[in-house]
Formats: structure tokens, sequence, C-alpha cells
């Protein structure tokens, strides 16, 4: 089993980025000039995408992070907008479908993807919202009503955007990718093939260029044409182990994307159901959330400021398991505990940035473990992650029947 990401642009469809964004803006400036002066939209747009492209925090959507830059500059509400651009992308925008050109052979690759049993999913930059990216998809050749993708990347629901590493984790996480190969394919090296390598997967440079690879790509890395790409991935899903962060960066990234997953994944379920028990011998979500919101604050953030103060630090084990009772989770707030959470693991990533590569390997005796290091550890935490995220994630299907 693989799950296996795919960029849109140039690698499911052929688009010029550059006239696409020229055509784009001009037929969104044209729909609202009666509402605000069309550069002035341009300009307000621009600083919106940048705000995406550069956001490194987990608190919020890239929708929230545009919002807060776009509506501002431009002097009206969200509210005031809400309907008139339902209506763009509804009726104007699938005019764009003439600047962009289907790939037949890249439709041929995905429905053989799906055929093997693979996890498919789209990793476009997640910078449209997702009405738009349906439209492009159906240019491309592949309904998502029809096709069974794994995820669709946009920017309603996804907290991190190309060229962010912690974008390729957050896929991976909200598709519960944890225990088989992760690998990305598209044709960027910039956008998608180094910054994936920095969170850890193998990644294929889809491109008729002589250039090498990057050295530092995860081993199982190629490059290559539409044709090379099923080899290459049962090669990957017959030799590759599960991805296993090593780098700081890929940590990190981790780190970041299963605390979005965990965002989203809670923020799914219904309010009315966030304090019951699918069944009885299982936490709640807001028991859930509790629990991360306290291993996180009580646990693993106190315990890396001990390691990075002390040598050679003893960590003792902790039983958090029987806090659900003694702290009385089940009668708590889950939204305000899930807010703590992603507050907490934004401090924790925050100080662990300010460490170098190398500190990584501290050593550490821990109680159960035995002797460790301080990598280790931080795997232990994404672990920890996955495995809340594969329970939510069950829970919300058992609420759903």
């Amino acid at each position: 089993m693989i799950s296996v990401l795919f960029d849109l642009d140039d690698t499911l469809i052929a688009n010029n980025a550059e006239h696409f964004t020229r055509v784009y803006l001009g037929l969104l400036g044209k729909y609202l000039e009666d509402l605000v002066e069309p550069q002035k939209l341009v300009d307000a747009l621009m600083d919106g995408t940048k705000a995406m492209v550069t956001k490194t925090t987990i608190t919020g959507t890239l929708e929230n992070e545009f919002d807060r830059f776009f509506y501002p500059q431009i002097g009206l509400s969200k509210e005031q907008l809400s309907e008139r651009l339902t209506n763009f992308y509804k009726d104007i925008f699938p005019q764009l479908k003439t600047e962009t050109s289907p790939r037949p052979e890249a439709v041929s690759v995905v429905k053989k993807c799906l055929s093997y049993g693979w996890n498919t999913a789209v990793a476009t930059n997640p910078l449209f919202p997702v009405a738009a990216v349906h439209h492009r998809l159906q240019w491309a050749g592949l309904d998502s009503n029809t096709i069974p993708f794994a995820a669709i990347t946009s920017y309603d629901t996804y907290h991190f955007a190309k060229p962010q590493p912690a974008f390729f984790t957050e896929v991976a996480a909200r598709i519960s990718a944890f225990d088989h190969p992760v690998v990305m394919i598209g044709n960027d090296l910039k956008d998608d093939i180094i910054p994936a390598g920095k969170a850890g997967l193998p990644a294929f440079w889809l491109t008729e260029s002589q250039d090498s690879l990057p050295d530092d790509l995860p081993i199982g890395s190629a490059k290559g044409k539409m044709e090379d790409i099923i080899p290459w991935l049962k090669t990957i899903e017959n030799n590759c182990c599960p991805n296993s962060p090593a780098s700081k960066s890929a940590l990190l990234a981790s780190l970041r994307g299963g605390a979005a997953a965990i965002d989203t994944t809670f923020r799914q379920i219904p309010c009315e159901m966030w304090n019951k028990r699918p069944i009885e011998s299982e936490w709640c979500p807001t028991e859930v959330v509790c629990h991360l919101r306290d291993v996180d604050g009580d646990i693993n953030l106190p315990r890396v400021k001990t390691i990075l103060q002390k040598k050679q630090p003893f960590i003792a084990g902790v039983e958090s398991d029987r806090w659900a009772v003694e702290r009385d989770y089940i009668h708590q707030d889950g939204c305000k505990a899930l807010e703590a959470f992603i507050s907490t693991r934004q401090m924790l990533i925050d100080l662990l940035e300010t460490i170098q590569e190398d500190e990584f390997n501290r050593t550490i005796r821990h109680s159960i473990f035995g002797p460790t290091t301080l990598k280790e550890l931080i795997s232990f935490i994404i672990a920890h992650d996955n495995n809340h995220i594969r329970q939510i994630k069950k829970q919300n299907s058992l609420f759903s029947l």
C-alpha cells in the first residue's frame, strides 16, 4: 500500500500558470468592478496569496489567513462579497477552461493508481476555494464527483500551502497515511520536489530536463516522464518502508501537519457529538482533545525544555490516560480544549525551531524506553498524534452511521 500525492498544474493538467493567473485576475476584476477598483482588488488578492504561501503557524486555515489581509484592503466585508464570489466561481470561472489542456496520459496514471488500491490525492497548491479546484479537475478529465480521491486540497480547510513542508505532512495526516510510504509527484522543483523532500517524502520530478535531482532528497526519489511514474511507484511499494521523519525540517513538518489534521478532523464533528461516546468503552471527542492538550502541555513541552536545559536528563514515564477521569474531561469545553492544544503545539514547535539540527541527537534516559534521543522523543509525539487521528476519524464514521 502507498499514498500518492499528485500536483495539478502541469502535472495532471497542462496550464501556463502565469498566463492563467493574468486571465483569472482580469475576469475577477471585471466581475467585481462595480464594487472595488480592479487594481486595488488585484493588489489585495496578491497580498492575501503571499500571506497564505508564507504561513507557518497552525492556527486557522489558509482561508482565514487570506481573509485577514484581503477584505480590509478592499474596504468590504466577507459577507458583502460572499454571494458574488460564489456566483463567480459557479458561472464565470469555468470560462478559464480554454486556458488549459487535459493530459490523457495523466488520467491514465491516476486511474492505474486507483486500480492498484493506492490512496490517490490531489495535492495542488491550496490557494483556490474548493469549487475552483473541482472545475479544474473536470477540465483535466478527472471529475471529482466520480473519481474517489483520498483528498483534494483547497484553501477552505487546509492550514499550509506550498512550498511549506508542512503542507505535505498535513495531506498525509488527513488521509491517515501513517503505516505505508507516502510520495509526491510534481513538475516543480521549488514547490513540489524540494519541500516534499524536506517533509521526508520521496518525490518524483516530472520533467524532461537533463538537470540532476537535488542531492538531499529522501531515498527513492526519482525523475522522469509520465510513463515512468507507475514503474517507480511499484518500486516504492515493494522496497520502501513508511516515511520516518529524520531531519529537523521533517520532524517539525510532521508536528505541524499532524496538529493541522487534528484541528480539521475535530472541526468536522457535529457540535452535539463532541461530548458523546460512540461506544461506552471509548473516549468521546472532547476527552480525546483534552488528552492531546494535556499531553502536550503537561508532558511534551516540559520534557523538551528539560532536555534542552540539562545534560542527559532522566525522563519519567507518565500515565496520562487516568487524567480523563481525574480531570473530568467529558464535561469540559471541547472547542476551547482544541484551541489550547493548537496553541501549546505551536509553543512546542517554536521552541524546537530555535535549536540546531545536531541538537535533536541529544541523549535522554527514559524510564520506559531506556536510552533515547530528542529526535526519537519527537517521533513518539508524532506517532501519538497519528494514533488519535485514526481514533477520531473512526469516531466520525461511527457518528455518521
